[in-house]
């Protein structure tokens, strides 16, 4: 019983109390063999001798009071550890008789408790976030389609139509409508990009694989990219959400590629894996430093690369960034097989 209570004490009481112990024992100890030296001989050689032993003493005594003392510090140490390796706190138990580490680690779970709450919470609000976006884009897109893009359509119909009535002599108006028809030609088809951009019905149509081949050829082709995709036959089927997210993670390596990456070869690779589904975008462009590339990205106020990583988390994939300068940049996201098993 009084070992426990020993052991419960905290720290400080620790190091004070076997410092004291030290003080009281070493004055007692050097009064008496002071008291013995003084009555003999005074021996330089004895008097070296015993003083050396004392101060070992001391010094050695007082490393052991330490280190007893502060291995509660140590075991904090090696609970955190625990903790940074496997977050859950239901899994990593740890229990202390120092009613100081005790409260420590109760504090540090609580933390980590909430953190992880506000995680789930932040990744529930931006999962729903991004479908809301998608959901938007589509409707966007569907109506630019059926009401703009056939408005301009017909404009340019009807323009055509009147330009080929007019007489030959009317070659002034004639000329000024056949420029209209061109800039309402022109117009649509800024519109069927732009409506392209917010949802390409591709994705829709005909699924994951047409859209990223058909987005890459039309982007990086476009720019002088030398393009390479070569998906499996075999591809499963997977989830809207899960291909949207793909594929938006692949647009957005794309456009960044064409805009900073200065590269002449991208690859894109799309493959099943034992337990999962593997996006990989790969260029020999000349790269950035990617070792802390979230925080740069965010006082550089370049948000690409960490909406391509909120996507990826909010569907609980694996998102990597792996780049060097002119060493070019790859782009891995990993879904794991239990996301897609059921395809509602």
């Amino acid at each position: 019983m009084k070992l426990e209570r020993l052991f419960s004490l905290t720290i400080s009481q620790k190091i004070i109390i076997g410092n004291s112990l030290i003080i009281i024992f070493g004055a007692i100890a050097g009064t008496l063999i002071t008291r013995n030296l003084t009555s003999k001989a005074a021996d330089p050689l004895l008097i070296l001798f015993f003083s050396s032993a004392g101060i070992l003493l001391s010094v050695s005594l007082n490393v052991i009071i330490l280190r007893t003392a502060l291995k509660p510090l140590d075991d904090l140490k090696k609970f955190v550890i625990k903790l940074q390796n496997n977050p859950d706190t239901t899994e990593v138990n740890f229990e202390h008789a120092d009613p100081d580490i005790a409260q420590l680690v109760s504090v540090l779970k609580l933390l980590v408790n909430q953190v992880q709450q506000r995680n789930l919470e932040l990744q529930a609000l931006s999962q729903q976030a991004i479908c809301a976006q998608e959901d938007e884009r589509k409707r966007i897109a569907q109506s630019l389609h059926d009401d703009t893009g056939q408005a301009l359509s017909s404009l340019v119909f009807n323009l055509e139509r009147l330009e080929n009535r007019l007489a030959d002599e009317s070659a002034d108006l004639k000329q000024k409508i056949s420029s209209c028809r061109s800039l309402a030609a022109d117009t649509l088809k800024e519109l069927r990009k732009i409506i392209l951009d917010l949802r390409p019905s591709i994705l829709d149509d005909l699924g994951l694989i047409p859209a990223i081949r058909w987005y890459g050829r039309s982007r990086l082709e476009e720019a002088g990219i030398r393009f390479d995709f070569n998906p499996p036959e075999d591809f499963p089927l997977l989830p809207d959400w899960v291909s949207t997210c793909l594929f938006r993670i692949a647009q957005e390596a794309i456009n960044n590629i064409v805009k900073h990456s200065q590269a002449t070869q991208a690859k894109i690779s799309l493959q099943q894996e034992t337990n999962g589904i593997s996006l990989i975008i790969q260029d020999n462009g000349i790269g950035f430093q990617s070792d802390n590339y979230p925080q740069q990205a965010l006082s550089d106020g370049k948000w690409g690369l960490l909406g391509m990583k909120e996507r990826a988390e909010s569907i609980q994939a694996i998102f990597q960034v792996n780049s060097s300068e002119q060493k070019g940049t790859t782009i891995s996201v990993f879904v794991p097989s239990h996301l897609f098993q059921k395809v509602s």
